[in-house]
């Protein structure tokens, strides 16, 4: 790995109540590697073994890891997420994804919705402007998720 591995913050014991609970939920309903819901852009994601680098474009969404490992690299980024890690990416985005830690016993389970661009572009609209940084921008935002958050993807 690269030195801008970018880390979500560890967070012994993070797998709280509400991880634990939609860990549950999504053992119980997820048979295949890719299970969409009946929510349009929700679909859940179960592995049982780690797997090899995947080669895709992600679409802008946001993705809740629940339980094992992921790796992902966002060009020249590279992001290890672990229960409760959560990223969103806001633009088609060229990417490496590869599931580092999941087994039978203990599979890789994670939720991913995309997100709606007419909606977002609505909701930044009626938001205040906010003076930019001279920073460059990224393409994805990656952290913790609050257990408000998990709450929503338990709904």
């Amino acid at each position: 790995m690269n030195q801008s591995l970018a880390l979500s913050a560890p967070n012994p014991g993070r797998e709280g109540d509400g991880l634990k609970r939609l860990a549950s939920r999504l053992i119980a309903h997820c048979s295949e590697e890719a299970n969409p819901s009946a929510i349009k852009g929700l679909t859940f994601y179960r592995m049982e073994a780690p797997g090899l680098p995947t080669y895709c474009v992600y679409e802008p969404c946001m993705a809740l890891i629940v339980q094992g490992t992921k790796h992902t690299v966002f060009g020249h980024e590279e992001l290890l997420s672990e229960p409760g890690g959560f990223f969103v990416t806001s633009i088609d985005i060229p990417t490496t994804a590869k599931v580092i830690q999941a087994s039978a016993e203990r599979p890789y389970l994670s939720v991913v919705l995309k997100l709606d661009m007419a909606i977002l572009h609505d909701v930044v609209q009626s938001m205040p402007v906010v003076e930019s940084s001279a920073h460059p921008t990224r393409c994805y935002a990656a952290g913790q998720a609050s257990d408000e958050l998990i709450d929503v993807f338990n709904r």
